[in-house]
């Protein structure tokens, strides 16, 4: 074996943690899970499109908050340039409508 110089403690720390989590952890089918997880057998059945299920939690939390501004181009927002165009806060009513156009 060779020489190596002794561990820092942050590297017997993170050394520790990675072992841990080897040990406590379960491989089936390839896929890595932790020790206490079981997988969900069945996921949530959704009973249209994704675009309509983000309109209606927008619609939410529009009655909820209330419309408001919602970024859309923070780099445009950040330095006033952007290579991309448009704005960069846009009202949160505004996305639906321009979406469907």
């Amino acid at each position: 074996m060779k020489n190596r110089p002794p561990r820092t403690k942050r590297a017997q720390c993170i050394a520790s943690f990675l072992s841990i989590i080897i040990i406590m952890s379960i491989i089936k089918n390839n896929v890595l899970y932790p020790f206490d997880a079981t997988p969900n057998p069945s996921a949530p059945k959704i009973k249209t499109n994704a675009a309509e299920l983000i309109f209606s939690l927008a619609d939410k939390i529009i009655e909820g908050r209330g419309d408001f501004d919602w970024l859309i181009n923070g780099g445009l927002e950040v330095t006033g340039e952007t290579k991309t165009g448009g704005k960069a806060r846009r009202k949160l009513s505004e996305i639906e409508p321009d979406t469907r156009r």
